[in-house]
């Protein structure tokens, strides 16, 4: 897959990935058996991408449980019990699907006490994306961006509380928010050393260190997060919603023109970052074309605040 194509995922309704995930640069597609030592910077930056995807792709034999839940929460005919049976067969999954059923979020504080009930309560989306964040995580270990899963967790409630003013499922936005970062932890995972170095010399917010990832990558970390979803065939509407987020600025890419899903979720990212009590970035009015609205926004800050630690901790613990 070329970065061309990471971006047209949402155009190919339907796609399901039936092998390893292809992005521009990898051995074999723009250099056949190239050394990463001898290409120069950009390649190397492609070739960490690639290298990044295939982490996940890599880890479908290695994880059973959750490859088997990703499956069965993508078949028509599957139950809120068979999925809860085969969370019960993996203790991590187990406690993280528990704790966040459990949760504020939620409303039902202590009252979830079966894996069928939680999956009830939070949804067969949401099951898919705790699989996928335990991958991840087995995957990268514990060197994470500062804030990763507090921003991780921030943008889900966020996009979640946005659902409505884009006509678009809560459950569906709030998976959307939380993996829309997973690009970033594996970036820093496969080129630590040089991922680190672009964060700390980003002093420009979101859209500065979209264009620092271009520059060394060719893609942001969200074009990555949609390569690593479709690898792990989740829903459509996630991947597309990821890669037309990764669209640069101009060339009418605007956000009267972009999809429901990208524009929430580029609503969710800046309510978010307010919630971590970072400076204001964007007008929210513009940026969701009046769908909500600035003024009506303070509300939802407090909200996302309130709600994003105790989630990154039922994600992390």
């Amino acid at each position: 897959m070329s970065t061309n194509d990471i971006g047209l995922l949402w155009e190919r309704p339907g796609r399901r990935s039936d092998g390893p995930v292809r992005v521009a640069g990898a051995p074999g597609s723009d250099h056949p058996g190239a050394d990463p030592a001898a290409v120069d910077q950009a390649d190397a930056g492609r070739l960490a991408v690639a290298a990044a995807v295939a982490q996940l792709d890599k880890l479908r034999a290695s994880s059973p449980v959750a490859y088997h839940l990703i499956a069965l929460a993508d078949s028509p005919d599957s139950s809120a019990a068979d999925l809860g049976t085969v969370v019960a067969a993996d203790p991590v999954l187990t406690g993280r699907l528990m704790r966040l059923a459990n949760s504020a979020y939620y409303g039902l504080s202590g009252r979830v006490s079966t894996t069928t009930f939680a999956v009830t309560v939070v949804g067969f989306t949401t099951v898919t994306s705790l699989a996928v964040t335990a991958v991840t995580q087995r995957a990268i270990g514990p060197d994470l961006p500062p804030l990763f899963w507090e921003r991780a967790t921030a943008t889900a409630v966020a996009g979640g509380e946005l659902a409505q003013a884009f006509a678009l499922k809560p459950q569906d936005c709030f998976c959307l928010g939380l993996l829309a970062s997973m690009g970033q932890g594996l970036l820093n995972h496969v080129d630590a050393t040089e991922y680190q170095r672009l964060l700390a010399a980003n002093t420009a917010g979101r859209r500065g260190l979209a264009t620092a990832e271009r520059a060394r990558y060719g893609q942001p970390h969200v074009a990555v997060s949609a390569a690593a979803l479709a690898a792990w065939n989740l829903p459509q509407f996630m991947i597309g919603s990821l890669a037309e987020s990764a669209l640069p600025p101009g060339g009418g890419h605007t956000p009267d023109v972009r999809t429901g899903g990208a524009v929430a979720l580029a609503v969710a990212r800046e309510v978010a970052g307010r919630a971590l009590g970072e400076p204001a970035e964007e007008d929210i009015s513009q940026l969701s074309a009046r769908r909500v609205l600035e003024a009506a926004t303070a509300p939802m800050v407090d909200r996302v605040h309130a709600l994003a630690a105790e989630l990154a901790a039922a994600f992390t613990e």
